[in-house]
């Protein structure tokens, strides 16, 4: 019973129901992602690894270019409001994409468009669960929380990518989006049954949403230390793009297998970020954060090297568990303090702007990924990623700015 009371799930009914919401909306969106991936590198066409890039780079662009503003949303109007609006549109964009399908009409510009809007209402979802994460917990319980909000994408991707892909194999795609849409559905519903109505931070002053944003700009620039590190992640992320798309390329060109096998692949990884995730949400790290984020980091770089060289699936499973273990690791040490430091007046904006500028590289990185690929093989594509992601690791250790931040964090 001592357990069961402790259990966040249980002694906060508000995060359970947030959390539920956030399981099948991610769902849905593996599914999603599964299906207009296999859509596009099934064509087998010489520009399908061209296109997987440049859509990996269109699912991202609006959470870069649009993150800012709805940071300053979901610090104005109530958090709640923006999670339910979120999902109702892209429920309503979903539907439109899968009946295109059924009717014979979708075209890959109308794919391409209909991803691009329904990616659009991602990050005011995000922006406004990431600054509610301490309204329906507490200060107490925050660090736990966000190691049990992450496992959820981990956990979603477990089930959702073996799942999608089972759908996709045995139905269809279009099965697979429908799933999508109905899983918005879900999560609306889940979203609604949450008691607290998360309101914005009472201010003094309502300031219209561009000096917000320059609010938010002013904060984070004010912190050097984050600043600089939010700098260093996005040029992280520019390097580390093809990987993220890689597993797909691994499957189709490299094992030449079934769709089923990048949702081993995509579930191995999970599997490692997953067993991370549930760990730090019952254990408390302080000792050595900067160190221990670095070092993951450097690790699991290697890591991907080395998948380059993996020459028997069974053995990428194994180096993919042991990348989510060192990427899990890293993200949930870094959130769970930023979640303390910043400013609740703050939250909506701080974690709309760290995410844009981190993602802000990506859509370039996707894209020049999807050339490279054509250009070499996705082996040797592998190898060069890991070997910059370690270069890029070991100097955050000597960079002055980044060790002050990480001792701002450890103070």
């Amino acid at each position: 019973m001592y357990v069961l009371k402790n259990n966040l799930l249980y002694k906060f009914p508000d995060f359970r129901n947030f959390f539920i919401a956030r399981v099948i909306s991610l769902i849905g969106d593996s599914f999603s992602t599964i299906a207009v991936i296999w859509w596009i590198v099934s064509k087998g066409t010489e520009d399908s690894k061209l296109e997987l890039g440049l859509m990996m780079a269109t699912i991202v662009l609006p959470k870069a270019l649009l993150g800012p503003y709805f940071g300053v949303l979901a610090d104005r109007i109530s958090r709640k409001k923006c999670l339910l609006f979120a999902d109702a549109a892209r429920a309503v964009l979903a539907v439109v994409l899968v009946l295109l399908l059924q009717l014979g009409m979708m075209t890959v510009p109308l794919m391409f468009l209909l991803c691009f809007l329904i990616a659009v209402f991602a990050p005011l979802f995000e922006a406004a669960e990431g600054a509610a994460l301490m309204n329906i917990t507490s200060e107490e319980y925050v660090g736990r929380a966000t190691a049990m909000h992450s496992t959820a994408f981990n956990l979603s991707n477990l089930f959702g990518y073996f799942l999608g892909a089972s759908v996709v194999a045995m139905v269809g795609v279009t099965a697979a989006f429908w799933f999508n849409a109905a899983s918005f559905v879900l999560s609306y519903i889940f979203v609604l049954m949450i008691k607290n109505p998360l309101p914005a931070p009472q201010t003094e002053h309502k300031s219209s949403a561009w000096v917000g944003f320059k609010q938010g700009m002013s904060y984070v620039y004010s912190r050097k230390p984050i600043f600089w590190f939010v700098i260093f992640a996005a040029a992280l992320n520019f390097v580390a793009a093809p990987f993220l798309m890689i597993i797909p390329l691994l499957v189709k060109f490299v094992f030449q297998e079934t769709v089923m096998w990048v949702a081993i692949l995509q579930g191995a990884f999970s599997v490692g970020s997953l067993v991370t995730g549930i760990f730090l949400a019952h254990y408390v790290w302080k000792r050595n954060l900067h160190f221990t984020m670095m070092i993951a980091l450097a690790i699991s770089s290697l890591l991907i090297a080395v998948l380059g060289l993996a020459g028997s699936k069974l053995f990428a499973v194994v180096l993919l568990v042991m990348i989510g273990v060192g990427i899990q690791l890293v993200n949930t040490l870094l959130m769970s303090q930023l979640q303390l430091v910043v400013s609740d007046e703050y939250k909506g904006r701080f974690f709309a702007l760290i995410g844009a500028l981190g993602l802000a590289t990506l859509p370039a990185g996707f894209a020049i990924s999807g050339f490279l690929s054509g250009v070499m093989s996705v082996q040797s594509l592998l190898i060069m990623v890991g070997l910059a992601m370690f270069v890029m690791s070991l100097s955050m250790l000597v960079m002055p700015t980044l060790n002050k931040l990480g001792e701002q964090l450890n103070d």
